[in-house]
């Protein structure tokens, strides 16, 4: 009960839930699958423990204030502004997330001037392997005209991934789909591996469900558990799982 509050505070106040419980075995072939920290990369030693348990890829959630970047959640960000809290630069988010093989990063926002942003901050910054996610279209196209070196995944809903199914010009210039672990079915999931789209689902948190994603064919776990993080990673380069040739 006590690691449970202590759970939601942190989720209140802005930081990752971390926490490393394991509560199964995996099962399912981990060869092709990657796992990703969970909003690790909104907090230094979140970020840290990320890269102690070997994530693969370690999350950064994006919003702009004014003309300014910053690493925040927006619901975190009006919680800050009201407490004092200084959200986290993004120089010094990334410095830290980039010694893991591959950042993501979380746009909460799709404004021109927003996009503008991002890419003026990833320019210079092609060595380190980068996903975006975003829930907008137009700055999947953006991207792919601006950084194309940049992974790009779409966040879904079974609404949206109707829609997204008969957008050919998105579905070529996109490489995955970010959903809730309920959306993914068995056929949705042949549907984007036919694409040839990765998969990966958010938030999972238990090894059991892991596990079912896995062995249905989903690609990539998000997931706040440091222990399920360990179980999956160690991958050296991440780029054939997310892109592959």
């Amino acid at each position: 009960m006590a690691q449970q509050l202590i759970r939601f505070l942190r989720k209140l106040l802005g930081y990752p839930p971390q926490f490393s419980r394991t509560d199964g075995e995996l099962t399912a072939d981990l060869s092709r699958a990657f796992v990703v920290a969970h909003n690790a990369g909104d907090h230094l030693p979140a970020s840290r423990a990320a890269i102690d348990h070997h994530a693969d890829i370690v999350e950064i959630d994006l919003i702009a204030r004014g003309d300014k970047l910053l690493v925040a959640h927006p619901r975190n960000a009006w919680i800050f502004s009201r407490i004092g809290i200084s959200a986290l630069d993004p120089e010094e988010a990334w410095a830290v997330a980039s010694a893991v093989p591959a950042v993501k990063l979380d746009l909460k926002e799709a404004s021109p001037q927003f996009v503008r942003l991002v890419l003026d901050f990833l320019a210079g910054r092609e060595a380190t392997l980068t996903l975006i996610v975003t829930y907008s279209g137009s700055v999947i196209t953006e991207f792919e005209h601006q950084a194309p070196w940049v992974i790009r995944s779409l966040s879904v809903s079974p609404q949206s991934l109707a829609r997204l199914r008969d957008d050919e010009p998105l579905l070529r210039i996109l490489d995955g789909i970010s959903a809730a672990p309920s959306t993914f079915t068995s056929e949705t999931i042949s549907w984007a591996r036919d694409r040839g789209l990765f998969t990966m689902s958010s938030v999972v948190n238990t090894f059991a469900q892991a596990d079912r994603l896995l062995h249905a064919g989903v690609n990539g776990i998000i997931t706040d558990n440091l222990a399920l993080i360990e179980a999956i990673g160690h991958h050296a380069d991440t780029l054939p799982l997310l892109r592959p040739t």
